[in-house]
């Protein structure tokens, strides 16, 4: 896979892609043994389009925004928001 052809991949749309063609997240294994860089190369093989699979019959589109926070943060921020919102 060419970084073209991921740029490609990563500016696709939900109606850019032919669902019936995407992996099923469910159907992935991961050798946890193996390097973080070989995990990676090895889920890139698998998946025809790395940035949309499919979790049973949703189709889910993978993005990442451009910063340092870690996701598990975001998640707590957005917790506490709700949580504000609610009292």
């Amino acid at each position: 896979m060419t970084l073209g052809e991921l740029e490609v991949f990563r500016n696709s749309s939900f109606e850019d892609i032919d669902k019936d063609k995407l992996i099923d997240i469910n159907n992935v294994i991961i050798n946890q043994s193996l390097p973080k860089e070989e995990r990676i190369i090895d889920f890139m093989k698998t998946a025809e389009n790395p940035y949309f699979f499919k979790c049973g019959n949703v189709v889910v589109k993978v993005s990442f925004a451009d910063t340092d926070l870690k996701l598990e943060e975001c998640f707590h921020r957005y917790l506490n928001q709700c949580l504000d919102e609610r009292l």
